[in-house]
């Protein structure tokens, strides 16, 4: 059966992955998801609630419910009943009962058919007592009788040692189990077994029983991950000389199945917060006066705006040249930030845009100053102030232009005259331009008759 589930940006593809199984209709997986700023929280919730669940998320994120997720894109997730096989594949261990005496393993015991069976040394026979008369005669543990085999060890000094090894095909992201049969031949001091997966001991050891001839299962299951093949073994941990003699049996390598369920789900991260900026210079371009707007998207408003740390309102007038940093706080308390680098003319004027002499007469042609043309993109752009003085440092002209109220009687024009109108002395003068209270240029002027 399949269910599609359409949120905000988010889309779900909801299959179970199992045709024959029919009585796994009962597992059933949901998808949570929820936006955290830069990142998507996926979690998956099973139905039943009570049981033990394996996650495999085409992340390649394994064993965990939920995930977080930072882009766009097509995702799944499958869902495994671990706690409640419902059958076994085919078995994969070959001759795991020793009735063909194909000896399809090998061991870092060494094999020896005359007795006495030393530490660390097996032999595959038909009972217990084949080599040594004082061992029971228990039978082998799959017929029961003297018709079939079993694998007769006296256990190593050494611990980790494998006794037993064989060399599986498995599939990736798959649940095994093995097994196997022991039982005590000796009265005293029974073995200690372990399974080994890839050199990796699997679970806690196993006792087996004191009381001789009593078959007694050990198993533990085993997750592939991205494994493709297995060397699996079986260890004796049981190091004591004395007693520790055992015979194995019905060694098995199987596929669990599981009930299974997978979801499939996309993100279509539509909502990610973003900002985008654009300058607006006026046809003047003015020292550093340009216009600093930002454009904001996704998220959720209303925003917080800081600018160089500050809080700041847009649009951003009168820009200077520089780098800025613009962060961005919405709502839900995301944030995004950006460093904006602006370049500019910071050197509007150079000193011989003011003129150095002014002359009473007229065939120099040269008795006025209009500041009009020689700062055309100031006087009307920016406030500026020009000042000259004496050579005694006294002021004998001042002028601040307003950018937004225009001269037209030409009110900034300089003729050698002070503001009320009385004539200059002859003679050197000094100017300071203020531009914006920022810049300042220096410079002389002279008069002359």
């Amino acid at each position: 059966m399949k269910t599609i589930i359409s949120l905000i940006g988010i889309y779900l593809l909801h299959e179970v992955a199992f045709a024959q199984l029919t009585n796994c209709d009962s597992l059933q997986v949901s998808i949570s998801i929820v936006k955290d700023c830069k990142q998507y929280n996926v979690s998956a919730q099973v139905m039943p609630s009570t049981g033990q669940y394996q996650y495999q998320w085409s992340t390649g994120d394994t064993g965990i419910s939920n995930i977080n997720i930072h882009e766009s894109g097509n995702y799944s997730v499958i869902v495994s009943n671990v706690n409640a096989p419902i059958g076994y594949g085919p078995e994969l261990v070959s001759d795991g009962n020793f009735s063909n005496e194909l000896y399809n393993f090998y061991s870092e015991y060494q094999i020896d058919s005359t007795p006495p069976l030393n530490e660390g040394m097996y032999y595959i026979c038909s009972n217990g007592n084949c080599l040594l008369n004082d061992w029971s005669a228990c039978f082998d543990h799959t017929t029961g009788s003297s018709l079939g085999s079993l694998m007769l060890v006296n256990g190593a000094t050494v611990a980790n040692v494998k006794l037993w090894c064989q060399q599986i095909s498995v599939h990736a992201q798959t649940y095994y189990q093995f097994s196997a049969w022991a039982t005590t031949v000796y009265p005293n001091n029974p073995p200690l077994l372990q399974f080994s997966i890839n050199n990796e001991l699997l679970d806690v050891p196993l006792q087996a029983s004191s009381i001789l001839c009593q078959w007694t299962s050990f198993q533990s299951s085993w997750y592939s991950g991205i494994n493709t093949s297995a060397e699996i073994c079986i260890v004796n941990q049981n190091i004591q000389s004395g007693g520790n003699d055992f015979a194995i049996d019905d060694i098995s390598f199987k596929e669990i199945i599981y009930c299974i369920d997978t979801v499939h789900f996309s993100i279509s991260d539509t909502n990610q917060l973003a900002i985008d900026y654009s300058l607006q210079y006026p046809a003047c371009v003015p020292y550093g006066g340009a216009s600093l707007s930002i454009e904001i998207s996704g998220g959720l408003a209303p925003y917080s705006i800081f600018i160089n740390n500050n809080e700041g309102i847009l649009p951003i007038n009168n820009v200077k040249p520089g780098s800025y940093h613009i962060m961005i706080t919405d709502a839900n308390y995301c944030s995004i930030d950006s460093i904006i680098h602006i370049t500019g003319d910071s050197t509007l004027m150079t000193q011989n845009n003011f003129p150095n002499v002014i002359s009473y007469s007229s065939l120099l042609g040269n008795d006025q100053i209009n500041l009009n043309e020689v700062f055309p993109e100031l006087s009307s752009c920016v406030d500026f102030n020009l000042s000259i003085y004496n050579r005694w440092g006294v002021s004998v002209f001042e002028y601040y232009n307003n950018k937004n109220i225009p001269d037209l009687a030409c009110n900034h024009c300089f003729n050698g005259h002070t503001k009320t109108g009385e004539k200059l002395t002859p003679g050197t003068y000094f100017f300071i331009l203020e531009i914006e209270e920022e810049k300042m240029q220096k410079g002389t002027l002279n008069i002359f008759d």
